[in-house]
């Protein structure tokens, strides 16, 4: 009989530190000990975060190196895609000039290396955000926890703005090279005075449809990613809000932050996947902007 009832006691605790572990997503002393192995092959939260940090400096510094010295280097590139952009405008054909192509492969291939960094930032730094979140929930936590914790949530937002922009100029490069042309430059200007008239004039220069469709594609990018992720940020928005119906008073409030964040995040992605799909819709438009500087 005495070892029935030690028995079903230490089931009780047992399904009692369950349960705390569950609201709390601090793991139990017998849950720790029970995935050591699987621990012990974590990367150490001091290498996540020099990880971080140096993943954070080569997603600057690589692209940068890319094009250093190039046409596209800064100091160069405003001149060089204005003298590039006026002689394609010039040759009448639809297909872009060499020096023109060689400009676009070489910004595409900046957008590809930032795009392929700035998804292993954005890795990093929500595994280090988790991670110190859940210390900052523990029995013990920490102001320096929660700061941290605070400060890679803050890196994955940033790494994701990074990541859909570099995803945009990865799929839609001639159009990011325009974006180098100085406003109202007078080499560039008939470019813009074509566009007034597009596409109602049945004589159309072979190059604008060329320009219209990739500047169309540019802003669908970004429509698309950012209603993604609008409806990333809602989701999870509404499990905090379920999760936090069962939640002690100390976690209904974290976790009220935590949907206010994501609610305004997934209003600033809304609105600019609505612009961004408004500037597809009229891409002849909104394109005349780089040619005339309005």
């Amino acid at each position: 009989m005495a070892t029935r009832y030690g028995t079903a006691t230490a089931d009780r605790a047992r399904w009692s530190d369950e349960v705390a572990a569950r609201r709390t997503g601090v793991p139990t002393m017998a849950h720790r000990s029970s995935h050591r192995s699987i621990g012990e092959y974590r990367l150490p939260t001091t290498a996540l975060i020099a990880a971080t940090v140096v993943v954070g400096i080569c997603a600057f510094a690589v692209p940068a190196a890319m094009v250093a010295g190039g046409d596209l280097a800064p100091g160069r590139a405003a001149a060089s895609t204005t003298t590039a952009v006026a002689e394609y405008w010039h040759s009448g054909q639809s297909a872009p000039t060499p020096e023109l192509a060689h400009m676009v492969a070489q910004w595409q291939h900046f957008h590809a290396a930032k795009a392929v960094l700035a998804v292993a930032l954005l890795a990093l730094s929500l595994m280090l955000s988790v991670r110190l979140y859940r210390r900052w929930r523990s029995h013990s936590p920490s102001r320096w926890s929660a700061v941290g914790a605070g400060g890679a949530a803050l890196t994955a937002s940033l790494a994701t703005v990074v990541l859909v922009a570099n995803i945009q100029g990865t799929l839609a490069p001639l159009s990011s090279v325009l974006s180098f042309l100085p406003s109202g430059n007078g080499a560039v200007r008939p470019v813009g005075d074509a566009l007034g008239g597009y596409p109602a004039s049945g004589d159309a220069h072979p190059a604008l449809t060329v320009l219209v469709d990739d500047f169309a594609r540019y802003h669908v990018v970004v429509a698309v990613a950012a209603a993604l992720l609008t409806v990333v940020l809602l989701a999870v928005g509404a499990y905090l809000i379920r999760r936090s119906s069962t939640a002690s008073r100390s976690s209904r409030l974290r976790r009220t932050a935590a949907v206010t964040a994501c609610l305004l995040g997934a209003a600033a992605w809304g609105l600019l996947s609505a612009a961004n799909l408004s500037s597809a819709l009229h891409p002849a438009a909104a394109l005349t902007g780089f040619f005339v500087g309005g």
